[in-house]
């Protein structure tokens, strides 16, 4: 599925875009991280037009932003056309919201180097006269063109635009039958990878494959003899992340002191299946994830852990993949998941304390990270850590790998370590607090959609994820107030 989505500035684009990403899974392109450079310098317009014709020819997407010049191919490529056509009051009213709220930093959905700032006269201007009387007329008249070739909606006031979600809410299993249909009909099984490794890669179709005992749900991973490894993108939304590792994993390796992926060749997509795909060296470890850990082991992992991050943001990050849909805004600004987390709060009222949490989270949002963006791992979890001999001897899956801020990266202090190995993390890797509100803020994210998700608020798993929310709660109560009282 394709869904284009237009609109005046104010109109509700890129919040509508991230809702209907979230819905329907379907990766998500802002324009404005195209069109502009650092600076808010403008792109080169035959530039931007090749990188927007790139994502007009995929083969599936949601693309928000105006762009008006080149809306005629992006219509034609699209399959559903979302026109915000609000109020100019109410678009005004945004515009100088967003200016007020995110001043001086980079919105989640504009341009690396492009931090906010009040709205020029012009700006205005093109809100108030130009759009109107120039854009939304051409807007209207393509639209019309394509009323029977294409899915419209033209969406005029809050009301509409709520309900408008509702109906992707209600439907999302006949609208999203047909764009996955050819995902859901491949089974990625190690029959299909032994025969792809005979066509594409016959030096290595002697060697035997199997399907590893954790597999992960981003990828279909299975071993490929003794000392290689094979993994297969399960879905669109992942398939992005292998060129990602391809490019990038080589210049990162030989500046990390534990083992990382390795790749050795790129697969091609066929009839039978989609997508590129890799081929690995294989890293000899056991999961963290699978280990049941003491407080002294937990804290020679938690240094090691904090080296590998240490050594990971000492890279060169110049011209590293910045945060977006590839990598789920890991490295980018916590608001993208604001909406998230407050529905999760109110779902939770009488569950956590959301009170305390809600203050937790608001800090979180309250800061950004001002120095130059460092690599970040974008996954960095238990069941991404691999331990040998009580050492930590490898970290694998880079899939949502980029640049950016580090607060994601950190969330493994409060999912895998605890007090004392928690303390050694901390001390070692020696970020701002500012920088451990925010990761506080990305572990209390998470924890809390995933106990709002499950039924049971007394099983295992809810009662991992409330364990997570009351120490985050509790170790902010203590910063705030470090007297013994509240200890």
């Amino acid at each position: 599925m394709k869904i284009a989505i237009i609109g005046n500035a104010g109109s509700g684009k890129s919040t509508l875009g991230l809702i209907l990403h979230k819905i329907l899974g379907i990766p998500l392109y802002h324009l404005d991280q195209y069109q502009w450079q650092p600076g808010w310098q403008k792109t080169d317009l035959e530039e931007f037009k090749q990188l927007h014709d790139q994502l007009c020819d995929k083969s599936e997407w949601i693309i928000e932003g105006c762009a008006t010049r080149f809306f005629e191919y992006r219509i034609n490529k699209a399959d559903i056309v979302i026109f915000l056509d609000m109020p100019r009051y109410l678009c005004l009213y945004r515009v100088f919201k967003r200016a007020f709220t995110h001043f001086g930093h980079v919105f989640f959905s504009s341009a690396k180097g492009c931090r906010e700032s009040f709205p020029s006269f012009d700006f205005l201007n093109y809100i108030v006269w130009r759009f109107p009387r120039k854009k939304k007329p051409e807007i209207l008249e393509l639209m019309n063109t394509y009323k029977d070739q294409k899915q419209l909606f033209i969406v005029k006031n809050q009301t509409e635009f709520t309900n408008l979600i509702q109906k992707f809410e209600t439907t999302t299993q006949d609208i999203i039958m047909s764009s996955q249909e050819t995902s859901k009909s491949i089974e990625i099984t190690a029959t299909l990878a032994t025969e792809f490794i005979a066509e594409q890669f016959p030096q290595w179709a002697h060697l035997e494959v199997s399907p590893v005992a954790l597999s992960g749900i981003d990828n279909r991973t299975f071993r490929l003899g003794e000392e290689l490894l094979v993994r297969l993108p399960s879905a669109e939304q992942y398939a992005e992340q292998v060129q990602k590792e391809q490019t990038w994993l080589p210049l990162l390796t030989p500046h990390i002191s534990v083992a990382i992926p390795n790749p050795l060749a790129l697969g091609k997509p066929s009839k039978e299946y989609p997508w590129h795909w890799s081929i690995y060296r294989w890293i000899e470890g056991q999961s963290a994830n699978t280990i049941s850990f003491d407080e002294g082991s937990l804290s020679e992992i938690a240094a090691d852990l904090a080296q590998f991050l240490n050594e990971l943001h000492k890279i060169d990050a110049a011209d590293g993949p910045v945060p977006g849909p590839h990598n789920f805004w890991r490295g980018g600004n916590l608001s993208v998941y604001d909406t998230e987390t407050r529905s999760a709060l109110k779902e939770l009222q009488n569950v956590i304390d959301t009170d305390a949490a809600t203050a937790v989270w608001e800090k979180a949002l309250s800061s950004t990270w001002r120095n130059n963006p460092v690599w970040i791992h974008g996954d960095l979890s238990s069941g991404n850590i691999l331990i040998k001999d009580g050492k930590l001897i490898g970290v694998i899956d880079f899939g949502c790998m980029g640049i950016g801020d580090p607060a994601c990266d950190l969330v493994i202090a409060w999912t895998l370590l605890t007090n004392k190995s928690r303390k050694t993390f901390k001390s070692h890797v020696g970020l701002d607090p500012e920088t451990w509100a925010r990761a506080r803020g990305w572990a209390l994210w998470k924890a809390l959609i995933t106990l709002a998700s499950l039924k049971d608020k007394t099983s295992e798993a809810a009662l991992k994820n409330k364990q997570i929310i009351d120490e985050i709660i509790n170790e902010t109560s203590y910063e705030n107030d470090p007297s013994p009282d509240s200890q």
